[in-house]
């Protein structure tokens, strides 16, 4: 019966101390707590979807060898619809976390002065790199600009400008790419 109730008493506290993490309070427990969900939730299993999902495309290519081979293939208009699922998951997961645990809420994120959850950054270069396998690269640019504007103190910054190169180098505008790769020098 004592070991119930302490159980018991030990949930309670633990529920209190969950329920009470809001992501407009800066404190040490929240910003722990948000950054725990952030990185495992969405972060890394949504990375690991677009793993799963290139992985999958590469094990099924048949290389043509009297063509040039490229060092990174990617998945063509015809071939992209199979990596729909695994890629549409990992954005959705990604936009979750961003929604409900960044620090404070992302409700106006031209206001937004600082973040205090160091996994948004990574959600957001993540949201980037999935929209560029599935070959929007509108949206992808869009979100590399948004981690370059809002987060040019953080590291996601340098995977931002290489995959910003990587997408304007698919779209054809080698001059921005160069831009692009000019600024990773810096």
């Amino acid at each position: 019966m004592k070991t119930t109730a302490k159980i018991g008493g030990l949930l309670a506290i633990i529920t209190m101390i969950v329920v009470g993490c809001s992501t407009e309070k800066n404190t040490w427990i929240n910003r722990n707590y948000h950054s725990l969900t952030a990185h495992y939730n969405g972060w890394y299993n949504a990375n690991e979807l677009i793993d799963q999902g290139m992985n999958s495309y590469r094990d099924g290519r048949v290389e043509d060898y009297y063509q040039i081979l490229p060092i990174d293939p990617v998945p063509d208009t015809a071939e992209v619809s199979a990596l729909y699922p695994a890629i549409d998951t990992a954005i959705v997961k990604c936009k979750k976390v961003i929604q409900n645990h960044s620090m404070p809420s992302n409700d106006r994120p031209a206001r937004k002065k600082s973040e205090h959850n160091r996994w948004i950054d990574e959600n957001w270069t993540t949201i980037g790199i999935a929209s560029y396998y599935r070959r929007d690269y509108e949206g992808a640019m869009k979100s590399f600009k948004f981690v370059r504007k809002f987060y040019s103190n953080d590291p996601s910054l340098y995977v931002g400008e290489l995959w910003m190169a990587k997408t304007n180098i698919a779209t054809g505008n080698l001059t921005d790419a160069k831009f692009n790769l000019d600024n990773l020098d810096k």
